[in-house]
């Protein structure tokens, strides 16, 4: 089966890959992977970040306000720009000769950002000490008046994230909770959101490898324990991106238990969910039923499938959204053959790809019947999906299927 490579490397910062860019998506998911917790330790395992930008050296963080250019604090959502605009705020800074050690430092005069400036001048200068196995560094990002800044920290034993959300216009430190809460989300709707896609994930992963029912939930339990702890000792990384989505660092597992770091974005359209955090992995497309006007708002339907039913006050849609590149779609149902006998028969089949998507609408008794399948075709692979497949998600998992290939 081809599917595509996941390595575990160090994880990116350059967030920009958060934007909807299926095309994209599937290379750069490998990008949110970071090295295994087990292998962390290794030295050679670590990449080197170096900057070209002017060394700053022993910046003292009680003098630096007085080069900062002047912050606006009273400027309104409308007036702060996003991306670049961040820079205004957060300042690149070098407190040891080695650039492996990159730290931001915040541009607010506030107590707050005075005493995350202090911390992160200690731990630059504690990491120094092991300078040769030592790597950090951040990206900033501006939504509206929230800053958010998300560090990476390697000290050649373990790899720590941490993330610090400012209000700009207040210069105040930010809860988790009150980045959930201008995301649109509280902690128990983020967590059930987590828990449904990651519960839809093991389900279908059993498919592709020996897992049993017990197995596949002792990961998930796990995942779901760890984001837990993270919340409730106020140590999860999250931040907002340039979309004012919620994401947060979590760890998650993959089928032979060996753990990874991901950023995981949180949005309740599921649209954006699977597409900011499946593109790449390893299925093929996932099928969303009841698609809701919203989530398909920025979606190419290439693709649109009619069962031709009387029924119109009871149907049933589908989306298929792939998540590899260059795949074929093709819609199937179950007809009599001249020997009398039922086989399937293509009705349809239309390449697909990356940022597009198939729509299905169908009666529940045409559901009901099994008559109708879809199948996602890469080579001689393929993945097989009935609409009737849909009576064994629970309602926990969102209505969301994941096709393998088999």
């Amino acid at each position: 089966m081809k599917k595509p490579g996941v390595f575990l490397i160090i994880i990116c910062f350059l967030l920009s890959a958060c934007a909807i860019q299926p095309k994209q998506a599937k290379a750069d998911v490998n990008a949110f992977k970071a090295a295994s917790l087990e292998t962390a330790q290794m030295e050679d395992e670590v990449p080197r970040m170096v900057s070209d930008k002017e060394t700053v050296l022993g910046q003292n963080v009680d003098d630096a306000y007085a080069q900062m250019p002047e912050v606006h604090l009273n400027s309104t959502a409308e007036e702060v720009k996003t991306g670049d605009a961040a820079e205004e705020f957060v300042k690149m800074t070098y407190y040891h000769r080695d650039k492996n050690l990159i730290a931001p430092l915040i541009q607010l005069p506030s107590p707050d950002a005075d005493r995350v400036n202090r911390e992160l001048k200690q731990k630059v200068l504690a990491m120094a000490d092991k300078v040769d196995q030592s790597f950090m560094t951040y990206r900033a990002l501006l939504n509206q008046n929230v800053l958010s800044i998300l560090i990476q920290m390697d000290e050649g034993t373990h790899i720590e994230f941490k993330s610090y959300n400012f209000n700009i216009e207040t210069g105040k430190e930010m809860t988790v909770d009150e980045v959930l809460k201008f995301a649109g989300l509280d902690w128990q709707l983020a967590e059930s959101i987590f828990y449904a896609e990651r519960k839809a994930y093991w389900r279908s992963l059993k498919k592709l490898t020996e897992l049993t029912d017990k197995e596949a939930m002792n990961q998930l339990n796990y995942e779901v324990a760890e984001l837990h702890q993270s919340y409730q000792t106020q140590e999860l990384p999250i931040i907002l991106d340039e979309d004012g989505l919620a994401n947060v660092v979590c760890v998650l597992l993959d089928d032979d238990g060996v753990k990874y770091w991901q950023l995981f974005t949180i949005s309740g359209n599921r649209t954006i969910l699977l597409q900011r955090n499946a593109y790449g992995a390893e299925f093929p497309a996932v099928i969303i039923e009841s698609p809701t006007q919203e989530e398909m708002l920025n979606l190419k339907i290439v693709g649109k499938i009619s069962s031709d039913s009387q029924d119109s006050l009871n149907l049933k849609s589908f989306l298929v959204l792939p998540l590899w590149e260059d795949l074929e779609f093709e819609w199937l149902k179950q007809e009599e053959n001249l020997a009398g006998n039922q086989e399937l028969r293509a009705q349809q089949r239309i390449h697909v790809t990356g940022g597009e998507a198939i729509y299905i609408e169908m009666s529940q008794a045409q559901v009901d019947s099994r008559l109708y399948q879809a199948a996602i075709i890469q080579g001689e692979d393929q993945g097989n999906f009935s609409p009737n497949d849909f009576h064994e998600v629970s309602e926990v998992e969102l209505g969301i299927l994941y096709l393998p290939l088999e």
